[in-house]
C-alpha cells in the first residue's frame, strides 16, 4: 500500500534497519516512481540482492503495468530481483462472496511475467506462490477441476486464497516451460527410469 512505501513511516523505517533481503509487494495501482524512492530508501547503497520487487498485478494488468515498472527501475539503474506473485493480483469473489484466483489467471500473469521480462532485456528471479501442503480447495481450476462450489471459507476469513500442492504443482511446471524457452536448452527428463 501507498501509506507503507512512505519514507517516514514506521513500517519502511523498521524495515531500512533489517539487514536481510527485503521484498516490496506492488499492486497495479501503485505509482512507479513510488516504487522506485521505496527502493532507493532501502537500499541506498544499490546493494545486489538486498531489494526483491514482487508485482502481483493481475493477468489483465502485467503487459500493461509491468513494462512501466520495468523501465523505472532500470532508467533509476537500480538493483532489484524481480518475483511474480500470480495469485494475489488475480483474486476475484465469486457469486456466492468467496475470495478465489482462477489458476488460468495466475498462469496467464506468470506468461505475460516472462515476456515483459524478455522483451524488456530484464531477467524475471523467480514466482512467489500463495500454498499450503494442506488439503483445501481456495483456487479454481487445475487438474483437480475445482469449481466454484467446492471452494472452502478459509479464503475470505482474513487471509488470500492459497493454492494446494496439486495447484503448485502445476505453476510450478508452467515455471519451468517459461526457464525452457528463456534459454533455449533442454532441461533433463526427470522421469523416473527404474536406475
Amino acid at each position: 500500500e501507498k501509506e507503507n512505501l512512505s519514507k517516514g513511516s514506521v513500517f519502511m523505517n523498521a524495515c531500512r534497519e533489517v539487514r536481510n533481503p527485503v521484498a516490496i509487494h506492488i499492486d497495479r495501482e501503485l505509482d512507479p516512481q513510488d516504487v522506485v524512492r521505496a527502493v532507493q530508501f532501502m537500499n541506498p547503497d544499490n546493494s545486489s540482492g538486498r531489494v526483491v520487487l514482487v508485482p502481483g498485478l493481475g493477468a489483465d494488468s502485467v503487459w500493461s503495468r509491468l513494462p512501466i515498472l520495468i523501465r523505472a527501475v532500470q532508467q533509476a539503474k537500480l538493483n532489484v530481483t524481480w518475483c511474480c506473485n500470480p495469485v494475489s493480483g488475480n483474486v476475484i469473489k465469486t457469486s456466492m462472496g468467496v475470495s478465489t484466483c482462477p489458476i488460468t489467471l495466475a498462469v496467464a500473469e506468470i506468461d505475460g511475467f516472462f515476456a515483459v521480462h524478455r522483451t524488456e532485456g530484464s531477467v524475471p528471479g523467480g514466482v512467489h506462490l500463495d500454498m499450503t501442503g494442506l488439503v483445501v480447495s481456495e483456487c479454481i481450476g487445475g487438474s483437480m477441476s475445482v469449481d466454484e462450489h467446492q471452494l472452502s471459507t478459509t479464503a475470505s476469513q482474513g487471509h488470500r486464497p492459497r493454492l494446494n500442492v496439486s495447484q503448485a504443482l502445476e505453476i510450478t511446471f508452467e515455471v519451468g516451460k517459461q526457464l525452457r524457452g528463456r534459454h533455449r536448452c533442454p532441461l533433463p527428463d526427470a522421469r523416473y527410469t527404474g536406475a
